[in-house]
């Protein structure tokens, strides 16, 4: 899948990860939107590949400086990406050394 847009400029690679994921579920939370039920099943399947998502509140950020979402639908649209995300995977040092929440860099650990 690819997501173009004319606004992009340069950042990290996590960004844009974050972006496509909010994308998704700003459909996915659309639901006068025929949409909205396969984006909430790509979204699902999205993060699953991609694992925990960094970065899902400055891409909505970004997204509420581009339009056309007001403020509730992003939080709304951020809210479903963290909900829907699967749990952290912890790093191997932080498993070593009984910290879970730590996040290891994104394929790590799969």
């Amino acid at each position: 899948m690819v997501i173009d847009w004319a606004n992009a400029t340069e950042g990290p690679p996590e960004l844009d990860v974050a972006m496509t994921a909010v994308i998704l579920a700003e459909v996915a939370t659309d639901r006068a939107s025929p949409l909205s039920k396969p984006a909430g099943e790509l979204l699902a399947a999205y993060l699953a590949e991609v694992g925990p998502v960094r970065l899902v509140e400055r891409a909505a950020s970004v997204r509420a400086g581009l339009g056309p979402l007001d403020a509730d639908r992003l939080a709304e649209a951020a809210a479903l990406v963290r909900q829907a995300m699967p749990e952290a995977v912890p790093t191997p040092r932080a498993a070593a050394e009984g910290r879970p929440g730590d996040m290891a860099p994104e394929g790590a650990g799969r």
